[in-house]
């Protein structure tokens, strides 16, 4: 069975070293005008809806700050045991590392912005190089991603 790989490749000028020669061409993709008209299709989603569907399973049931603090030492054993059954498995282990602190961090606090938290743990899973950060297209995957 062949599974067809989407890649973006991000180019940032800053740190390209100008002594070398380019090898490769550099091909940016149509820019939409608004972030309205970004189209997800199947294939440009950053992960599968069932993915996603557990994912929203497991966040969603945060109640209380144990809850948090469960959660990642729950799934840190389980990323011991086997990486690909976790939730977290897209995240390298410096990427788990950073939000396990987080997230215990905020499980130590008396009180904690549930919706806030959810939804930083989600984009983290699911945009792990942006390390915590909500994309501009949040909205516009979420709803991409919630169809079935």
């Amino acid at each position: 069975m062949l599974q067809t790989l989407s890649v973006t490749v991000i180019v940032r000028r800053d740190k390209v070293n100008t002594n070398t020669p380019k090898k490769a061409t550099e091909v940016s993709p149509p820019a939409a005008s608004k972030p309205s008209e970004i189209v997800l299709d199947g294939s440009s989603l950053p992960c599968k809806k069932s993915h996603w569907r557990r994912l929203c399973m497991v966040v969603d049931t945060w109640q209380e700050c144990k809850d948090v603090t469960q959660f990642a030492m729950a799934e840190n054993k389980q990323r011991k045991v086997d990486r690909k059954g976790a939730v977290t498995k897209k995240l390298n282990q410096t990427q788990w590392k950073e939000l396990k602190a987080r997230l215990l961090s905020e499980g130590a606090k008396k009180k904690f912005k549930k919706k806030k938290l959810k939804t930083v743990v989600k984009a983290w899973i699911v945009y792990p190089e942006l390390r915590g950060e909500i994309p501009e297209q949040w909205r516009q995957v979420v709803s991409a991603l919630e169809k079935t």
